[in-house]
């Protein structure tokens, strides 16, 4: 552990104590407290490249610590909360659509009670697809490392794109790629690595929610959101992309589950350009669009929120060290 998260992570459990918890309750009544995770349990090749060690003993301590302070309440509940309760409410959600009753996660939010939401990236259900970003993670992991190095670099030499020196440098160099390549891109890379076939390897370790899993998911009090349907950076799009990446696959998904209300979480957090995330919204066919910023003091649009992340450092510095000592996001918009 570097010396920057051992500070994290002892400020945290510092804040997060028993003797400060009555302060961070007092300051977060007034923010919408989300959390989010996206991947809990042990590490799989999918996820390696990104893993921080949140095993289900983690994620329990993280749910134990919350408690003390927050009522956990499903995330339409926590966006509507005007902040009377004696507790103030906080929602736990995951990204990607990582399946969590296979990894355990299911029956852990059961033991606590908490009512989690699931935002799925709509190619990726039933595994008909491994996420751009989680395919380069599986190539990473599982093809020898110069084979990796050597394969990218003939790629990047074909598409004029950087070379890299390190497995390492990978998952960045891959963030330069074009919204509209990276999923042929990656698809070629693991084809190139002479990986074994992804429908074999999507077979074995079924990494997402199923739609049988996902009314599970629903039945069981939960709920479910929307994460994109290929996780582009957001930022990036343009109008001409609305319709494929957001808007069609979201009305799908709704009309799927016969959902009645959609949140939309953003790959990286990153959020369209103002006049397209402004059409979007309008559309009213997102009750909430979060980013990744941390929490918002109440009042602030439910097109401009924000959530906390939680599953690098635990709950002390994101939530309970940041409430005390730098306060929430502003309501800037």
């Amino acid at each position: 552990m570097n010396v920057k998260r051992f500070i994290k992570r002892a400020g945290g459990s510092l804040c997060g104590s028993r003797l400060l918890a009555p302060l961070v309750c007092s300051r977060v009544r007034n923010s919408i407290n989300v959390v989010y995770y996206h991947f809990v349990g042990e590490p799989a090749p999918h996820y390696d490249a990104f893993y921080s060690g949140c095993t289900l003993e983690c994620f329990s301590k993280d749910l134990e610590r919350l408690v003390r302070v927050f009522t956990f309440a499903p995330l339409a509940e926590v966006i509507a909360s005007d902040g009377s309760a004696r507790k103030p409410k906080i929602a736990v959600t995951f990204d990607d659509g990582f399946d969590l009753h296979q990894t355990g996660v299911m029956e852990v939010l059961a033991r606590f009670g908490v009512p989690a939401t699931t935002f799925v990236i709509t190619s990726c259900v039933d595994n008909q697809a491994l996420m751009w970003r989680h395919k380069l993670s599986a190539i990473r992991s599982l093809a020898p490392k110069a084979t990796c190095i050597a394969e990218y670099n003939k790629l990047a030499v074909g598409k004029s794109l950087p070379p890299i020196q390190s497995t390492g440098q990978l998952m960045d160099a891959a963030s330069r790629w074009e919204m509209t390549t990276k999923d042929s891109l990656a698809a070629e890379l693991w084809e190139n690595c002479s990986l074994q076939p992804l429908g074999e390897y999507l077979s074995a370790h079924k990494p997402y929610f199923s739609w049988d899993g996902l009314r599970r998911w629903l039945a069981a009090g939960h709920s479910v959101g929307f994460h994109t349907h290929s996780h582009p950076d957001c930022a990036r799009l343009q109008a001409a992309d609305l319709e494929g990446e957001l808007i069609g696959p979201a009305m799908n998904l709704k009309n799927k589950l016969n959902l009645k209300e959609l949140c939309l979480s953003y790959p990286f957090g990153s959020r369209l350009l103002r006049p397209l995330e402004d059409h979007i919204f309008s559309r009213n066919i997102f009750q909430a669009i979060f980013g990744i910023k941390g929490f918002r003091k109440k009042g602030v649009s439910n097109q401009r929120l924000e959530r906390a992340g939680v599953e690098q450092d635990g709950v002390g510095w994101p939530v309970f060290a940041h409430s005390l000592l730098n306060g929430f996001a502003r309501n800037r918009d």
